[in-house]
């Protein structure tokens, strides 16, 4: 009887060991997410419905059962789609947007994320906010020229001209609002104020333009 007792209590504590040796293994080690160790595409830069090739690589990924998840802020990927290595084709609108892979293993999960570049083929949306057509300003003070200009792609730069004149340049920025202070130096009558805005990318063109009316200033007499 002693015997069997014995028996039954090493069972016993042989099985609390083993679960007490996973428990062990569990917690001291953890399985770790994927390591991804580069996300790349063929081409950067596309058309509208172009379609180009993306490809994530995996530390380690012919030893482990993985799942791929692709995921993008517009476009389409072609099937199959739960692959290391899938074609996306572009939206018909131009932009930036981002193609992101989430690689699954058994529990555990890590993503990565790259830009691409769509070509917008549309012109530059671009209006001159002030002056107004008819605007009289003086000769030889400041005018202010604010314009609105954007693009899908942004906008690279735009030039300011009075009449035939380049007088200022300003770089593309996230915003859309661009501000000028320029001397009036040109003849006195009408005149042209001319705002030219660049795309990025495709660096097509676009303007808008307003005519004024510069008055005169007669030596000894203050301008209107």
């Amino acid at each position: 009887m002693n015997r069997n007792k014995k028996t039954i209590t090493a069972i016993i504590s042989a099985v609390f060991l083993t679960a007490a040796l996973s428990c062990s293994t569990d917690l001291f080690n953890p399985e770790k997410p994927p390591q991804i160790t580069g996300l790349t595409l063929d081409r950067y830069e596309v058309d509208p419905g172009d379609t180009l090739t993306a490809a994530v690589t995996v530390r380690d990924a012919k030893d482990k059962t993985l799942a791929y998840g692709w995921t993008a802020t517009a476009g389409l990927f072609l099937l199959p789609s739960d692959q290391p290595a899938v074609r996306w084709k572009a939206p018909s609108t131009g932009g930036p947007h981002r193609i992101t892979v989430t690689v699954t293993g058994e529990e555990k999960s890590a993503s990565r994320s790259t830009d691409v570049t769509v070509r917008s083929l549309v012109l530059p949306d671009v209006f001159i906010l002030s002056p107004q057509a008819g605007t009289y300003v003086v000769q030889h003070d400041s005018m202010q020229v604010r314009v609105r200009a954007r693009h899908d792609n942004g906008i690279d730069r735009v030039r300011l001209f009075i009449n035939s004149g380049l007088k200022k340049t300003a770089d593309g920025g996230d915003g859309e609002i661009y501000t000028f202070d320029c001397p009036v130096d040109e003849p006195a009558g009408n005149a042209s104020v001319r705002v030219e805005a660049v795309a990025r990318v495709s660096f097509l063109t676009k303007s808008d333009s307003v005519s004024i009316h510069i008055e005169g200033v007669v030596p000894g007499k203050a301008g209107r």
